[in-house]
């Protein structure tokens, strides 16, 4: 299990955001803060790979999510977030 900060930050950028329209508010809340964990793990850990979203289905889903076609792209995309 990751440990996250309790300062961590809920906020995700613009094109996250606008993904989410037409969700309902657990679903977009779960969403962004699914992004963030991400966005915190590249950050702090280490960038994606086919191995990590192999083992670990978080990316996976928001790969899914957010129509994302390969690790490249997915780090390409959590580094565009905000």
């Amino acid at each position: 299990m990751i440990a996250i900060p309790l300062d961590f930050s809920t906020e995700t950028g613009a094109m996250t955001t606008n993904l989410l329209r037409g969700h309902d508010e657990a679903s977009k809340q779960k969403a962004r803060q699914a992004v963030n964990i991400l966005k915190h793990y590249k950050l702090k850990c280490h960038e994606f790979t086919d191995g990590i979203v192999d083992f670990w289905a978080l990316p996976r889903e928001v790969m899914e999510r957010y129509q994302i076609n390969d690790v490249d792209a997915l780090n390409e995309w959590l580094d565009d977030q905000h």
